[in-house]
């Protein structure tokens, strides 16, 4: 990974402005004035450059990136995609030029990623305006301090910064600050459940195409006649998804064994998936701006007045214009993820409706299984009882925290979004809807089965044929009376490490 010269003059610029501002006296939150309850206090005035100010301000610094290392509670992040994502995401925000970093954090993050030394990261400790403690430990192993995995293996911050062949940072100015002042952990997961939540749901609609098939369902509810009547452009998406992963199917020709009307966890999929699809959807756009724009506080930016108000007393106090210099120093609100996080718990709901969906259809399935023959006990199917307990854990998840009992910083941290919690429980979700996909997938396959035990030309189509035979490349139709594992667990790390795109071509 290289940063692009372009953006490198942005992080240089900004830092700039943030000398020359302190040099002119602007108040700046976090630099010249304290952080949080002791904002009104003075920590040094004129010149940053000055012997005394310098010699201040880097020992400061230091100790600051030092303490890092024992913010954070709880277990450590086991996932080093997570670390990494979180990195990645500080670092891109940086380059915005808005944060007032000088280069040599910037610099350093990326050798980091590039030599893939990834800190030790505490799970808990964010309340969702921005990811103080767990950043604190991105701050830490960039001095040395606390753990760090390199390549893999643990070790202490010192260790895999001096087997990396890079330099513990030597931080300057408002370095810690921008470091840490940043929602970089939860945007960074954000953006793997992005991509996580876009691969469980191609896999949802190619596993019902498979269920509705195995109860031979009426798709005439995917039809465009009356999808044209309900124009709601995700649903509509959905609906012709579906019919695409079902041509060539038996559903396409009449039966006189099929109902006029399915139960609605069969009916209603196009509605359920569009409407999970939508949300993720907003989620990919706003994480999008989130990664690519600055969320520190204050502001730091190059800056002309665009509105009359942009010139009064007030916000002319955070302006610098010199001969040499022109922009903004400005306190701000920017921290606050409420927008995407809100995005997130959307996510969250839809996706436990998705996963309410599934359940249905696999007890219906499994109750079709049944009546077809009672007594084939070594026959793979999905367990009632398992999905009964992962559907009510999603249900429980999938509930938002408004957040808003915070009394932190003497009462001026007074709102709260637990940014990061919403996406752990987001995440959760989808891992657990996939697992309720990966019995609902059984049933269906088991279904099927038995269906061409009896009636051989029972065809799928392409798609439903290559699920059918991924399925049971994996998991048997028959198992031996001990089974090592529960075959579900089997399809469900499967169903993870994959698209159907890439599974079933």
């Amino acid at each position: 990974m290289q940063i692009a010269p372009a953006a490198t003059a942005r992080v240089h610029h900004g830092h700039q402005l943030l000398v020359q501002a302190a040099c002119r006296g602007i108040p700046i939150y976090g630099y010249n004035r304290g952080p949080g309850d002791q904002q009104g206090a003075t920590t040094f005035g004129g010149d940053p450059a000055s012997p005394d100010n310098r010699e201040r301000l880097t020992a400061h610094n230091l100790k600051l990136f030092c303490r890092g290392a024992a913010s954070g509670a709880g277990p450590e992040v086991a996932r080093e995609d997570i670390v990494r994502a979180t990195m990645l995401a500080r670092l891109n925000t940086m380059l915005t030029g808005h944060s007032g970093v000088s280069p040599k954090p910037v610099q350093m993050l990326a050798a980091m990623l590039n030599r893939r030394l990834a800190p030790v990261l505490r799970t808990h400790g964010s309340v969702g305006q921005s990811d103080f403690p767990v950043m604190a430990n991105v701050a830490a192993a960039m001095v040395g301090a606390g753990l760090a995995h390199l390549a893999g293996s643990r070790m202490t911050a010192s260790q895999a910064l001096q087997r990396a062949g890079i330099a513990p940072l030597a931080p300057v100015d408002r370095d810690y600050g921008s470091v840490i002042a940043s929602n970089a952990y939860a945007a960074g997961q954000a953006a793997l459940l992005v991509a996580d939540t876009a691969r469980l749901l191609d896999w949802a609609d190619v596993i019902y195409a498979l269920s509705l098939q195995a109860q031979n369902g009426n798709v005439s509810p995917l039809l465009e006649p009356v999808q044209r009547t309900r124009p709601y452009p995700h649903q509509q998406a959905s609906a012709r998804r579906i019919l695409e992963l079902l041509a060539g199917s038996h559903l396409l020709y009449t039966s006189p064994h099929r109902r006029l009307q399915d139960p609605l966890s069969f009916r209603d999929v196009s509605q359920l998936h569009g409407a999970a699809r939508r949300a993720a959807e907003l989620l990919h756009a706003d994480i999008l701006l989130q990664l690519n724009s600055s969320d520190d506080n204050p502001t730091i930016a190059t800056d002309a007045p665009h509105h009359p108000l942009e010139s009064a007393p007030q916000a002319a106090t955070y302006r610098l214009t010199t001969p040499d210099a022109h922009g903004i120093v400005m306190p701000n609100a920017n921290y606050d993820p409420t927008i995407w996080v809100q995005s997130v718990e959307l996510q969250a709901i839809a996706l436990a409706r998705v996963a309410a969906g599934s359940v249905q259809r696999a007890i219906h399935l499994r109750d079709t299984v049944q009546r077809q023959a009672p007594n084939h006990e070594d026959e793979v199917q999905g367990d009632t009882y398992a999905m009964l307990s992962l559907l009510a854990e999603i249900e429980s998840l999938a509930a938002p925290h408004i957040g808003s009992r915070s009394t932190l910083a003497s009462g001026i941290e007074d709102l709260v979004t637990f940014a990061a919690h919403a996406i752990s429980r987001c995440s959760e979700i989808v891992e657990q809807a996939r697992r309720l996909l990966a019995h609902e997938l059984l049933c269906a396959a088991l279904c099927i089965d038995r269906r061409r035990d009896t009636k051989h030309d029972l065809p799928l189509g392409n798609i439903g044929e290559a699920t059918l035979a991924w399925v049971r490349q994996s998991v048997p139709r028959r198992h031996p009376q001990r089974p090592e594992r529960p075959p579900a667990e089997t399809l469900y790390e499967l169903l993870g490490a994959t698209s159907p795109e890439r599974a079933l071509t």
